[in-house]
């Protein structure tokens, strides 16, 4: 005897959620975790451009190489198996370290580094129907509500200013290239 469960159907379809929009620099990936280093390097001397004097920069966060197993596309295909990104938190290490499988918000650069969008993930859990929230609540269901709220002002911000290369900084960060000031 074989049942078929119109409930069981749309929990695996909400699992396996993929949105595409390339006009938007944001990636969302289901990832296991591979490898977390944190960077001891939070000084960097550089020239000024336009007076040739001595600048220290000194990061206030924590500085993180993370490298994942991409298991599942979610938002903007990444067409690796694995990822390697860069990770800063003002508190010490990133709460997303702690779990083994979690759905991350990337952006790129435009030097094609991938940078974590500091503090937003979602810890999941394996099932036999793929992947949910901690909470229950389905990738779907996850993306969507992260991509409505706390990423809203983010996307908003560089799609009206033509400036989506830098999604994943605070809007006062005018280079983006390995600093991250939100």
């Amino acid at each position: 005897m074989f049942f078929w469960s119109c409930n069981s159907q749309k929990q695996i379809a909400e699992s396996n959620f993929y949105e595409e929009d390339e006009n938007i620099n944001l990636y969302a990936f289901v990832g296991k975790k591979i490898s977390i280093e944190e960077i001891l390097n939070n000084k960097q001397k550089i020239k000024d451009p336009n007076s040739n004097d001595s600048i220290i920069i000194v990061n206030l966060d924590q500085e993180f190489k993370c490298n994942y197993q991409i298991l599942q596309n979610v938002f903007n295909k990444i067409n690796k198996h694995t990822i390697e990104f860069e990770a800063y938190d003002h508190y010490g290490t990133p709460d997303f370290k702690n779990y083994e499988y979690i759905l991350l918000y990337l952006s790129k650069d435009t030097d094609g580094k991938f940078t974590y969008m500091k503090y937003q993930f979602d810890a999941l859990k394996s099932t036999n129907k793929g992947f949910k929230g901690r909470n229950g609540k389905s990738i779907k269901k996850l993306f969507l509500n992260k991509k409505n709220t706390t990423l809203k002002e983010r996307i908003s911000f560089y799609t009206e200013n033509n400036n989506t290369n830098n999604i994943g900084y605070a809007p006062y960060n005018k280079k983006p290239k390995r600093t991250c000031l939100a």
